[in-house]
C-alpha cells in the first residue's frame, strides 16, 4: 500500500481547488450555451478523465459495488451541476459559489429532519 506524502495532497488539494474554483469562471464565459448542455459536457469530460487516469495508472474498479446506488447517486449529481450552472448564469459567480458551497450545511438540516424525526418526537 502507498503511503501519501504531504506533497502529493497538498498538490491534489491546490489542483482541486483549482478546477472547482475556475468551473463558475468558465461557465459564465459560455453564456450562450444551453444549461443542459454545459452539465452534459461537464460530466462527459469528467468520466473519460476518470477512466483515462484508471489505465494509466492500471487501477481496477469493481462497478458491482457501486451499480445499485450509482443511477440515484448520478441523478442527484446531474441536478447539482443543473442548478449550480443555472446560479452562475443567473446570479453573481460570488453568490452562486456560496450557495453551493453551503451545501453540508442543509445536508445536515434536511437529514437530522428526516432521519431523526422519530427520535425527537419520542423525547418530547
Amino acid at each position: 500500500m502507498r503511503v501519501r506524502t504531504r506533497k502529493l495532497a497538498l498538490t491534489e488539494g491546490i489542483t482541486a481547488g483549482v478546477l472547482f474554483g475556475t468551473a463558475a469562471i468558465f461557465i459564465r464565459f459560455l453564456q450562450n450555451i444551453d444549461i443542459f448542455y454545459i452539465a452534459f459536457w461537464r460530466l462527459i469530460i469528467a468520466c473519460l478523465s476518470l477512466a483515462i487516469i484508471l489505465i494509466v495508472f492500471r487501477k481496477s474498479f469493481n462497478f458491482n459495488l457501486v451499480r445499485k446506488k450509482l443511477l440515484i447517486l448520478s441523478f442527484f449529481l446531474a441536478l447539482h451541476f443543473i442548478f449550480f450552472i443555472s446560479a452562475v448564469k443567473d446570479t453573481t459567480i460570488l453568490n452562486a459559489t456560496v450557495l453551493v458551497n453551503t451545501t453540508p450545511i442543509f445536508s445536515t438540516f434536511v437529514s437530522s429532519f428526516l432521519f431523526n424525526s422519530n427520535h425527537l418526537a419520542s423525547q418530547s
